[in-house]
Order: C-alpha cells, then sequence, then structure tokens
C-alpha cells in the first residue's frame, strides 16, 4: 500500500479546512437573506471537495463517487426544494388573506 499521508493530501486537506471555514461563514451570512436552500448548500460543499479530490483519486474514481452522491442526494434536493416551495407558497396565501381581511374590514 503506498504512503497515505502525501504532501498533496496535505495540502488538500489545508485547502479544504481553509474552504470549510470560509463557506460557512458565507452560508451564515446568507442565511441571513434567505432560507430554504440548505440542500443546495450541501451540493456546492461536496462539488468543492470532490474537485479538490481529483489530483489525489483521479477523474474517474471522482466521477464515480459523484454519480453515487448524485443517485443518493437527488430526492433530498427535489424534496428539500419542493417543501420550501410550499412553505412559501403557504406564507404568501396567508399573507393573502390577511391582507383580503383587513381590505374588507376597512370598507366596513
Amino acid at each position: 500500500m503506498e504512503n497515505f499521508a502525501t504532501p498533496a493530501l496535505w495540502i488538500t486537506f489545508a485547502a479544504l479546512f481553509a474552504f470549510g471555514f470560509a463557506y460557512d461563514r458565507l452560508v451564515a451570512w446568507l442565511k441571513q437573506r434567505t432560507t430554504g436552500y440548505t440542500s443546495i448548500t450541501v451540493v456546492v460543499g461536496v462539488a468543492v471537495t470532490l474537485l479538490a479530490a481529483i489530483p489525489l483519486i483521479g477523474w474517474p474514481n471522482v466521477l464515480t463517487i459523484a454519480l453515487l452522491f448524485v443517485a443518493s442526494g437527488f430526492w433530498m434536493i427535489v424534496g428539500s426544494l419542493m417543501r420550501h416551495a410550499k412553505k412559501e407558497a403557504e406564507a404568501a396565501a396567508k399573507e393573502a388573506r390577511k391582507a383580503a381581511k383587513k381590505s374588507q374590514e376597512d370598507t366596513d
């Protein structure tokens, strides 16, 4: 078995460690402005990790792993986005009912 702790591994580890910190700060900032897109932020983080792995394990292995992530995550992403859209639609309908009620009260 070849030496696992290569310089390339440690450089990639350090780069991803720094990315993880910066990405956490970005996600925290974004979360103050929007909600409901956690699954997309996970996809971006996984994609960055997979791209960083290409020099270590080669693109065919990364592609195989990426396909497995697509298989396991696709319905979670679709479900998450659908739940978010439903929640947003319900909130908009509630606001519309509230506005209609207020308008009705103003005309009475």
